[in-house]
């Protein structure tokens, strides 16, 4: 004869394997749609800044160059310009194969600022001399916009004195 045990046996715990298995699928969805985010945007804003400052920088080094050798720098400047922009300059090179130089001038680049795929920079000269062999100095406003993924310099935004 079998005798009832004193302890009934326990009820069985209720597994969470869908609970976990749910939770660790959802993690893998956000992190998956992050990812793809940031593959479709490109890289980061920072990352955008320092292109961008990269590129207007050297672009502003050509533009030294230019000034204390008196020789046309469209083939260095040209890495940094947009397509229109280097048919346009490339024209212009041609038919200005030297420039007026100056040995006290400078060129440097500032406020560069990026939005989304577009940007602006100013280069600010020194003692620069114009057509006529007066020395100037001013700033001029670049526009920057992205083509083909890279930083380029698109165009002139507005001259200042």
């Amino acid at each position: 004869m079998t005798h009832p045990t004193e302890n009934p046996a326990e009820p069985a715990r209720k597994r969470r394997t869908g609970l976990v298995a749910g939770i660790a699928a959802g993690v893998a969805v956000v992190a998956g749609g992050v990812a793809v985010a940031f593959l479709l945007t490109g890289t980061a804003s920072g990352d955008d800044q320092a292109e961008a400052t990269r590129v207007a920088e050297g672009f502003a080094a050509v533009q030294q160059k230019q000034l204390r050798t008196g020789q046309n720098q469209f083939q260095d400047a040209q890495r940094y310009m947009c397509e229109s922009m280097r048919e346009s300059q490339g024209r212009h090179a041609e038919d200005n194969p030297t420039v007026t130089s100056s040995a006290d001038g400078t060129v440097t680049a500032s406020d560069v600022q990026v939005s989304g795929d577009t940007g602006t920079f100013k280069t600010n000269r020194s003692a620069v001399p114009n057509a006529n062999g007066t020395l100037i100095s001013g700033s001029i406003a670049y526009q920057l916009t992205k083509e083909n993924g890279a930083w380029k310099v698109c165009g002139i935004a507005r001259l200042s004195r």
